[in-house]
């Protein structure tokens, strides 16, 4: 009988490791509804999750039905975690558009992507606004200062230092605010549903600086925590600026504190063209390394005590300690959604070390996945989230799957003599690390292609050149610099870590420089990525050859499905503001281009680098307007006339746009109008056309569906009921 029950025994755990993945597709059956479900679906969800788990109770001997019914109750309850998270940050949505007085608290300095000053504001108060109206909370750019024909590089930092003073107190300011808006393009990233999980209302610009109204007050005891931890934040990133002025000190107060205010535009361009934009995102690399490197310090300074206090041994007490120490970087980084998911991942492992288990393993990457996906259902479609299980799985079954081969290797180093051992040794480990970074790029490269429309092939190289250095040297004189402060010492510190940075700006400007450094890739299909990523974790998870095997189907379907993904014929962004046609030279639009958001994504997602389309001819202007035929011969005119006449508009047949004006319905069956009204109601526009005629069209009103994030009358509801709850 034991020989029987060991493999589906063994079985059974490969199935344990998928319990993150059926609570996620609960939470992505919850995110890809068209209408928001009412709250007694998700009261029926958690009901069957709980059913489900008494009912797998009697079913022990029967391990595959048992994970099954587990599964399914995972499911509904990954539903219902998903709709409670997004009915309790709940918070108003600004429905206007136009100037108003603010004021409220400065609680974050951020940039914009043209590095443009932009405030996060909470406390939010709105002269004429009711408080039950009034954003939880507004970003607020400075978009003026951005532009260096308006603004010189002085008087731009200037204002950013005077930003950087009001952080943490009160402010006042004239605005234009208006909406979240939708997304540029059917199917591409909804910014409103970021914004509605940060309980970000409204955005805004201004020309003028804030004044500042004086310090805020506290709201109590965790408020002020909060706001002492931000002023000792600003003051470590102001020591990291001065220690190392320029583009180094910028990225080391991003690398300690998570401050990326003041990051150069062309320095985080040449990051993201080599792919090393992620070492400014504080995650799992730098929690990592904290934490690692915490952990071998103390766990030899332990070694050495002659009498370990309370009798712990020198590794569990290094292991507390390191998670002690990751606790304060998690503080002192801003606590952001990437260092959380980073500190979760390291606290399961030094659990397993407390309690003599296999630190690195799958189950510790899944019930850190587990965990997060309950605190933060929405992580889910994050590409960070994304990107960091790819890699850490991949790295971790490739790992484990080769742990014979790495006991024998070391066996043999061992039994070597000491001085070919070390140098065996060191070859091992570059060795290890080329594999290890050729893995993780190879599981995050569809993630990062679907996320960012373009690959990296020289990343690999630039990762093997700049990772070392961050790991070994600029993140462990970081951490050396905080007990170095305690007797001034610590601007030493800085500066090597400053020479280290200013090492991975030029391998990062080396590569971009290249031709070959980015590839454009074009969009994928809504589900190729599902599949994709299905195959990937059969491949990781299971043990058995088999079933490994199934995971490559998935995986085919997935690449072929976005090989042969279609792209619009004709784009209109929201509210008719630009067009992009598709023609026999590629993708024209209707005016300059460059700088544009929406002409950029579309460049992106049809697989083209945008410089090369912003000056592309297409469209032939006119006194009000202007017009272009596709590829296939189907004519598009964009019309500014405030009083459009149907019939005058349809003169030409095709598709008209005409976002100032309202012409109501087309006198014919071959003219489709869109106007202000109906614009203004179904948001960006994708029309797929064979030849002159249209074959389908989608909006980002039917893709995105009647939920929280974009239904006003839906969101008046919540928040009525969330009213009324004691």
């Amino acid at each position: 009988m034991k020989a029987g029950t060991a493999r589906p025994r063994g079985e059974f755990r490969s199935w344990a490791l998928f319990a993150p993945v059926a609570f996620g597709i609960g939470v992505a059956a919850y995110f890809q509804l068209s209408v928001e479900p009412s709250w007694r679906v998700g009261a029926m969800a958690a009901t069957v999750a709980a059913a489900a788990f008494l009912l797998a109770l009697p079913l022990g001997r029967f391990f595959a039905l048992r994970a099954v019914v587990i599964g399914c109750g995972l499911a509904s309850l990954g539903f219902g975690v998903a709709q409670l998270r997004a009915w309790s940050v709940a918070a108003p949505v600004w429905e206007g558009r136009g100037e108003v007085r603010l004021s409220g608290r400065a609680i974050a300095l951020e940039q914009t992507r043209h590095g443009a000053p932009r405030l996060l504001i909470d406390r939010v108060a709105i002269v004429g606004v009711a408080p039950e109206n009034t954003p939880a909370r507004v970003r607020v750019s400075f978009r003026a200062l951005a532009d260096s024909k308006t603004s010189a590089p002085l008087a731009v930092s200037a204002a950013r230092e005077k930003l950087r003073a009001m952080m943490g107190r009160k402010i006042t300011m004239e605005a234009r605010l208006f909406a979240p808006p939708g997304p540029a393009e059917p199917g591409a990233f909804d910014y409103r549903r970021r914004a509605w999980f940060e309980q970000v209302g409204a955005l805004g610009s201004a020309t003028r600086l804030p004044l500042d109204a004086g310090a805020a007050v506290p709201s109590g005891v965790l408020d002020a925590a909060h706001m002492h931890i931000d002023a000792i934040r600003r003051a470590i990133a102001a020591r990291a600026r001065i220690a190392s002025p320029g583009p180094s000190g910028e990225i080391a107060a991003a690398l300690l504190v998570g401050d990326r205010s003041a990051v150069p535009v062309a320095a985080l361009a040449d990051l993201r063209a080599a792919n090393l934009a992620h070492l400014l995102a504080i995650s799992g690399l730098h929690m990592g390394i904290i934490c690692a490197t915490a952990f071998g310090a103390l766990r030899m300074l332990f070694a050495l005590w002659p009498s370990p206090p309370f009798q712990i041994a020198p590794k569990k007490l290094a292991a507390v300690a390191a998670l002690l120490v990751g606790g304060v970087y998690l503080v002192l980084a801003g606590g952001a959604v990437a260092t959380q998911r980073a500190f979760i991942m390291a606290a399961v492992i030094f659990a397993a070390v407390l309690a003599d288990r296999p630190a690195v393993t799958l189950r510790a990457v899944a019930a850190a996945a587990m965990i997060i996906l309950v605190l933060r259902p929405e992580s889910l479609f994050d590409p960070g989230f994304q990107l960091s299980f790819a890699a850490t799985t991949a790295m971790v079954a490739t790992f484990e799957a080769a742990a014979p081969l790495i006991r024998r290797r070391r066996r043999r180093l061992d039994s070597a003599g000491p001085l070919h051992g070390l140098a065996a040794r060191i070859g091992a480990g570059i060795a290890g690390l080329g594999v290890a970074s050729g893995v993780a790029g190879l599981a995050t490269a569809p993630f990062a292609a679907a996320a960012f429309n373009r690959l990296a092939p020289l990343g690999l190289a630039a990762n093997l050149l700049a990772v070392p250095a961050l790991g070994l040297w600029i993140m462990p004189l970081g951490l050396a610099a905080a007990p170095l402060a305690l007797v001034g010492l610590d601007g030493a510190a800085l500066r090597l870590m400053g020479w280290g940075i200013d090492y991975v700006l030029m391998v990062a400007h080396w590569i971009a420089a290249s031709p070959w450094a980015i590839a454009p890739v074009k969009a994928a299909p809504p589900y190729a990525i599902w599949l994709i990523a299905g195959g990937g974790l059969c491949l990781c998870l299971w043990r058995a050859r088999m079933l490994k095997a199934l995971g490559l189907a998935p995986l085919a379907i997935g690449l072929g499905l976005w090989s042969g993904a279609e792209r619009p014929t004709v784009l209109i962004a929201d509210g008719g503001r630009r067009l992009g046609v598709m023609t026999a030279e590629g993708r024209a639009f209707d005016r300059k281009a460059e700088g544009n958001y929406a002409a950029e994504l579309w460049a992106r997602r049809d697989g083209e680098q945008p410089q090369r389309a912003h000056h592309r001819a297409g469209f032939v202007r006119f006194k009000r307007g202007a017009v272009a035929r596709t590829a296939g011969g189907l004519r598009v005119e964009l019309n500014w006339d405030r009083r459009p006449k149907p019939a005058e508009l349809c003169a030409g047949a095709g598709i008209i746009v005409t976002p100032r004006g309202a012409a109501g319905r087309s006198p014919r069956s071959d003219c489709m109008i869109f106007d202000r009204p109906r614009l203004a109601e179904i948001g960006s526009i994708a029309v797929y056309a064979v030849g002159q005629k249209v074959k389908r069209l989608e909006t980002a009103a039917g893709r995105s569906g009647a939920r929280l994030w974009t239904n006003a009358k839906i969101r008046r509801a919540a928040l009525g009921a969330a009213a009324k709850t004691p």
